[in-house]
């Protein structure tokens, strides 16, 4: 009897408090730390200036800021594409790529698309420069991807997309930056259109997966696949921390 009661009080609940005191409530009660890993975010916000637009400089971002070199780089890059077009990306979608930074695989996704295809965004102004030249150094027209600033998931006026990845992204934001981005991105997603988070240990926590399971059901998303292993994907290697990786898509 007391089951079915706090079943009812809490359906009841959802249809009149506010979803975003809901997920407050929810996330103070829960007591769970914020999964970014220490010092990640931090370094991903303000690990000093990129330099200058120019070939040696992009080398310089990938291979002093972000580790690995160009080369380990590049071929993640096109590991990311690989994937995208494994689950679903085509050639005439109009795709968004999330939190694109310095454009490791931004020249990729424009490989895989027609021109004029791609909205790119990073809120970091210096990794929209570094970005653009990636484009240019792999023989990208720039002018046929279109590269923003964007700050706290502002999505207005970017338009609606077939396909949104958002490769490593969420995982260096906090639980209210992902509420809002769960909250905007269906907006910007056309019918039948597609989301890829990748990284998204942190949607497993039981508060936020609980949440995040009433806002896609009330926004009009589904999931359509959850790969726990990167042995599911087949067109290319993609690390163990790239899992899980979540495809949603808009009814």
């Amino acid at each position: 009897m007391m089951s079915m009661l706090a079943r009812h009080i809490r359906t009841l609940a959802k249809r009149v408090v506010p979803h975003r005191v809901v997920f407050l409530v929810r996330r103070y009660t829960s007591g769970a730390d914020d999964l970014r890993g220490a010092g990640n975010r931090e370094r991903y916000r303000d690990h000093g200036d990129v330099p200058e637009r120019t070939a040696d400089g992009v080398d310089e971002v990938y291979g002093e800021f972000l580790g690995g070199g160009v080369e380990e780089w590049d071929a993640r890059a096109r590991a990311q594409a690989s994937v995208a077009v494994e689950l679903g990306l085509e050639p005439h979608h109009r795709m968004l790529e999330i939190g694109c930074g310095p454009g490791r695989a931004t020249p990729r996704f424009a490989e895989a698309l027609e021109p004029n295809r791609l909205v790119a965004f990073d809120q970091r102004p210096d990794f929209i420069e570094a970005a653009r030249a990636s484009l240019e150094q792999h023989g990208v027209e720039p002018d046929s991807v279109r590269l923003e600033v964007v700050e706290a998931f502002d999505l207005r006026g970017l338009g609606v997309f077939d396909f949104a990845i958002a490769w490593s992204v969420l995982n260096h934001c906090t639980w209210g930056e992902r509420a809002d981005f769960f909250e905007r991105i269906v907006d910007h997603l056309a019918p039948r259109g597609r989301l890829v988070v990748t990284h998204g240990a942190w949607a497993t926590t039981p508060w936020f997966l609980d949440w995040l399971e009433d806002v896609i059901a009330r926004r009009g998303l589904r999931v359509v696949r959850r790969i726990d292993s990167p042995a599911e994907i087949e067109s290319a290697e993609v690390s163990a921390g790239s899992v899980p990786m979540w495809v949603f898509e808009r009814s």
